[in-house]
């Protein structure tokens, strides 16, 4: 009878977990919803100058993001997240062009109105960073954003 009491418990707590760990990326895509404005930039371990970057903007809607430069906009991409890992993980998966299909696999930290991505994308695509930072020749891009407010 413990036994079965202990399976049972198990599986309720495994349960709870999964939902929790659903409900935790269902509140992070609803939170990264709109437009974000970059205020600091890394790629292959140098950081770069903010006029390198002034301008630049990155785009959530719905499960899409783009980046939009003074020049252009890039590629729609698709996002998936997962919370339950940490430090919680990100996949943006290219839906356009010469890269469709292409995952650049990433990082996130989401802190109300400011958001840390690191994202492998230029690098071997098995490489997921693990810190909020790049070193040099890894392919991977960190950025710190700001949502931008509406008027």
């Amino acid at each position: 009878m413990r036994h079965r009491f202990a399976i049972l418990l198990a599986g309720s707590l495994f349960t709870m977990v999964f939902v929790a760990a659903r409900a935790a990326m269902a509140d992070d895509a609803k939170d990264l919803q709109g437009t974000w404005r970059i205020v600091s930039l890394e790629a292959n371990g140098e950081s770069k100058a903010p006029g390198e970057f002034e301008g630049w903007k990155f785009v959530f809607e719905g499960d899409q993001a783009w980046h939009i430069k003074p020049e252009e906009t890039g590629p729609k991409l698709r996002f998936k997240l997962d919370a339950a890992r940490k430090p919680k993980t990100i996949d943006l998966i290219v839906q356009e062009g010469d890269d469709k299909g292409k995952v650049a696999p990433g990082i996130y930290e989401l802190d109300r109105d400011r958001l840390r991505l690191c994202i492998n994308i230029f690098g071997d695509p098995s490489y997921r960073p693990a810190e909020f930072k790049t070193q040099d020749r890894d392919g991977a891009g960190f950025a710190v954003l700001e949502r931008v407010k509406g008027k």
